[in-house]
């Protein structure tokens, strides 16, 4: 401060000797100075009395269950990467709780937002899960799981007041839904390259010092990789192996020390290594050159019986190694005109894509039951309520949710396009979009038997398109 001062002195000494006007001119600096500075105490008091009402507004008492009490605790979720809710869907006395979590992280863009994929906008990097990550550092989008939007009853559409209902009585749950030991996951996404690094360690930290206490960390990712080197296994599985992770034993039992609830990430039919060495698997055009996909990453084909083992043989691998839980990323089709023109080798008109991508799933907890594995599955949020995507995709919300242990839907803002739920930018709007596409999965899943219905873990991006 003083220095300025005295250089400002020896500016206007300097001014003083060489201009007759010196007076008039230090005159209005002197008064711009004082302007500038009554603007800024007046900026500093606006913001103070902002601040004031606004923390008065929250601290105002909110009746039980009403809506103003939603948006205060629900707004604060949505708002943060690592909030969560977990609740299974059909509980009548749902609680309130902020907003949470893919296919996992990296989406191809393909997802518009008014439903249509093909032009949405998503974070680069991971899978198509919430990540908005290239596989380093970054963590991608936090996983979270809701059964419910604010207490809102399946199948009604409409926010519901947080309170047991009468008549209502208990729901039935999934065993694994009904499970006293599962955990309410709130969790982050990691890559194989950030485990096996040393920044790892800052996220064991993150996870010892909040409320997180789960990771979904690649076994298989979006290349066909396995993130570490399996010493046992078919030939493919072996082949498919790299040493991201150096020794898994050792990692797992790191991950254990820290009470982290273990979630591993298999990415299901975009294999690049799987279509070029098993290429009776691959996915063919009529010309018989691979399908690939928008990042020209070649895909196999989601009706051949032969990749669903492969799946199973690495699903089982993820339980031999110690985790928790397996969860299933671009368990879709692929999109485009090759897409659409490709050789499945069914009819299908007679097995449609949905159809198959249940039969899937359902062959894989089949095959896992004497694991105890439970199994869930990344989709898009914009299948919730929307034909054309599902039969786009093959991601039917409401029959996966009957299949599933628990299903993710990536209700990313960025994903929807102008006028979706009646928001002219829901990537502005994050609150607004994901209260109002969790809504929709409510409604949708409401038409699940209670006993049947899976946990609804949506992803959240951490980044704004808009």
């Amino acid at each position: 401060m003083r220095r300025n001062r005295r250089r400002r002195r020896r500016e206007e000494l300097v001014y003083r000797r060489v201009t007759p006007a010196w007076g008039r001119e230090y005159r209005r600096r002197k008064t711009a100075r004082a302007a500038k500075r009554i603007a800024l105490l007046g900026v500093l008091l606006l913001l103070l009395a902002a601040g004031v009402y606004s923390g008065y507004r929250y601290l105002l008492p909110q009746e039980s269950g009403g809506a103003g009490g939603q948006a205060a605790q629900g707004k604060e979720g949505a708002s943060s990467w690592k909030a969560s809710l977990e609740e299974p869907l059909g509980n009548a006395s749902g609680g309130q709780g902020s907003a949470g979590q893919d296919e996992s992280g990296q989406d191809e863009s393909d997802e518009s937002g008014n439903g249509q994929l093909g032009s949405g906008q998503v974070g680069s990097g991971q899978s198509e899960s919430g990540q908005s990550q290239t596989g380093a550092s970054e963590l991608g989008s936090s996983q979270s799981e809701s059964g419910q939007a604010g207490g809102s009853q399946p199948g009604s559409g409409e926010p519901g007041n947080g309170q047991p209902q009468p008549g209502a009585g208990e729901p039935q749950l999934t065993p694994y839904a009904s499970d006293p030991d599962r955990p309410k996951v709130k969790g982050i996404y990691v890559t194989g390259p950030m485990a096996g690094s040393d920044g790892f360690d800052d996220l064991l930290d993150l996870v010892d010092h909040t409320e997180l206490n789960a990771m979904v960390i690649d076994l298989k990712n979006d290349n066909g990789e396995i993130t570490f080197k399996p010493q046992e296994g078919s030939d493919l599985v072996r082949g498919a192996g790299v040493g991201y992770i150096r020794d898994m034993e050792e990692f797992m039992a790191t991950l254990k020390a820290h009470g982290v609830y273990t979630i591993a990430r298999i990415v299901c039919f975009k294999d690049p290594y799987l279509a070029k060495n098993a290429p009776d698997l691959a996915l063919l055009t009529p010309n018989g050159a691979a399908v690939v996909d928008g990042n020209g990453v070649a895909w196999v084909n989601p009706y051949a019986k032969g990749v669903w083992d492969y799946l199973v043989e690495t699903a089982r691998l993820a339980g031999s190694l110690g985790f928790d839980e397996v969860q299933f990323d671009y368990v879709r089709f692929p999109i485009g005109s090759e897409a659409d023109a490709a050789q499945y080798g069914v009819d299908l008109e007679a097995y449609p894509k949905q159809q198959a991508i249940s039969d899937f799933l359902s062959y894989v907890k089949e095959e896992l039951a004497q694991e105890g594995l439970p199994v869930t599955a990344d989709v898009f949020g914009t299948i919730i309520g929307n034909d054309v995507d599902v039969v786009r995709v093959g991601q039917d919300y409401a029959a996966l949710g009957a299949t599933l242990d628990a299903i993710c839907p990536m209700v990313y803002p960025s994903h929807y396009a102008e006028g979706v739920f009646g928001l002219p930018v829901p990537d502005a709007q994050p609150y607004e979009t994901i209260l109002a596409a969790m809504t929709a999965s409510l409604e949708e899943l409401g038409t699940v038997a209670s006993g049947e219905r899976a946990v609804v873990r949506p992803w959240l991006q951490d980044f704004t398109a808009a």
